[in-house]
């Protein structure tokens, strides 16, 4: 019931759509621009009721296209409609 890709991030956007992006300690390698940039890729790709999981010290500061969603001792981001 679940596949697991690697996807290179330079190639540019994905076609495909996914329910969960894996994105744990990548941000911190990129410039400030290249990270929006990315974060906005994201969320081009995920379904709206899809989740998004990075570093504990990252965070995607693009409040009109992801919301933090905490539970327990977790913190992911959903996607926000039409971001």
């Amino acid at each position: 019931m679940c596949r697991f890709y690697q996807r290179n991030l330079c190639n540019g956007r994905s076609l495909e759509r996914y329910d969960g992006i894996l994105l744990r300690n990548v941000m911190l390698y990129f410039s400030i621009e290249a990270r929006r940039q990315l974060l906005l890729d994201m969320h081009s790709v995920l379904h709206p009721d899809g989740f998004l999981i990075l570093g504990s010290s990252e965070q995607p500061g693009l409040p009109d296209h992801f919301r933090a969603q905490l539970k327990a001792n977790a913190c992911y981001y959903r996607p926000c409609p039409g971001g």
